[in-house]
């Protein structure tokens, strides 16, 4: 039984998903803030308390998705909305989207 092949393509897929979670890409439309509070299904940002909306979700700055309550107070993220003005998508932002966001005007 010959590994060789599936050991490196483990190692290669190892190497590349940190690469890969830096493309990610952000919500369109979203605003910006750092979270106040968290009461599920309440989520307080920049001192505004938005509701979630039924299967949103939350991604971590490793890009995985992530439960409420893992949601950090004071984690700075985009969020985007539903068409019923409930939040539908989280992300939070690592340092390079960060840096990348306060370049743009």
């Amino acid at each position: 039984m010959r590994s060789g092949p599936w050991v490196i393509a483990l190692a290669i897929a190892l190497i590349a998903a940190p690469a890969l979670a830096q493309l990610r890409s952000l919500p369109q439309n979203a605003k910006r803030g750092n979270v106040d509070a968290v009461q599920y299904p309440l989520v307080q940002i920049a001192g505004i308390t938005y509701r979630m909306a039924p299967g949103s979700t939350i991604r971590d700055d490793n890009n995985r998705i992530i439960t409420p309550n893992f949601l950090p107070v004071g984690a700075n993220v985009v969020f985007a909305f539903d068409m019923h003005g409930d939040i539908i998508q989280i992300v939070i932002l690592t340092a390079q989207e960060r840096e990348r966001l306060n370049k743009t005007p």
